[in-house]
């Protein structure tokens, strides 16, 4: 398999990796701590030619695609020159980690968060290639401002295994939309829970939502959850009654809290 990877250098660095855990030649991208943090790539297989394969990423908080062409260096794979870090959203407009891709009828969405707005951005990849992306309002409940707190990027978007689901998390809570998969319209969004999240996983049977949790008690003092929701009945009463706590970890004082 290959392997995508970031450097954690604040320098020039390199965002894709072959086999061999070596960088490939033209790779090499400048980054910020930030795009590191807050940005995951998203790797998909072209849907026509196996040779192929897209690689997203989230650079400058804009979101760009690259090629990589199994074929060149020998073998070993490496980015097309001319298909490096070409540009699908601009930058300064995407939301932190809320990058996530879902199944759609003859292909699949990639869905990102924009972060100057409430707007969701779903974008078509199929056998004709990357579409322009659609928006549409996404939440009702929240501001774009709700989304950061301390002036971070808080949680991430996550759809479920057969693309029916999409669950957003932020530092205000957890928000589960549907998903149309032949149109990728996202709708009937509900505000399932207000607890600072960070981020939300589906089980592979697509009936469970599973989310990391920050419960902040007194200033710096504060512990964590993993917890889980059922989600097979879509009334928002009976989805938040199922929630359970999985996991917590013990209240947890950090230490540079006195400065």
């Amino acid at each position: 398999s290959y392997k995508l990877g970031i450097n954690t250098r604040w320098q020039e660095s390199y965002f894709a990796f072959d086999h061999d855990q070596q960088p490939m030649t033209n790779a090499n991208v400048t980054i910020s701590f930030a795009d590191l943090t807050y940005a995951q790539p998203i790797v998909l297989p072209h849907p026509i030619d196996t040779n192929l394969y897209y690689i997203i990423t989230g650079f400058d908080k804009g979101l760009q695609y690259s090629m990589v062409d199994l074929r060149l260096r020998n073998g070993k794979g490496d980015i097309n020159p001319q298909y490096k870090l070409i540009r699908i959203i601009p930058n300064g407009t995407l939301i932190g980690q809320r990058i996530t891709t879902a199944t759609s009828c003859d292909g699949v969405w990639l869905l990102v968060h924009q972060g100057d707005s409430n707007q969701i951005l779903r974008i078509k990849i199929d056998k004709a290639g990357i579409h322009p992306p659609i928006s549409q309002m996404a939440s009702l409940a929240f501001t774009p401002r709700d989304y950061h707190t301390s002036g971070q990027l808080v949680g991430n978007m996550s759809a479920s295994p057969d693309g029916k689901l999409l669950a957003i998390c932020s530092d205000k809570g957890v928000e589960l939309f549907e998903i149309e998969p032949c149109s990728g319209l996202i709708k009937n969004g509900r505000l399932i829970d207000t607890t600072t999240s960070y981020s939300a996983c589906f089980s592979p049977d697509n009936t469970k939502l599973y989310v990391t949790q920050h419960n902040n008690t007194n200033g710096y003092i504060d512990n964590t959850a993993i917890v889980q929701w059922d989600v097979t009945d879509p009334t928002l009463i009976n989805i938040q009654q199922s929630k359970s706590i999985i996991l917590i970890n013990s209240i947890y004082y950090w230490p540079y809290s006195n400065i």
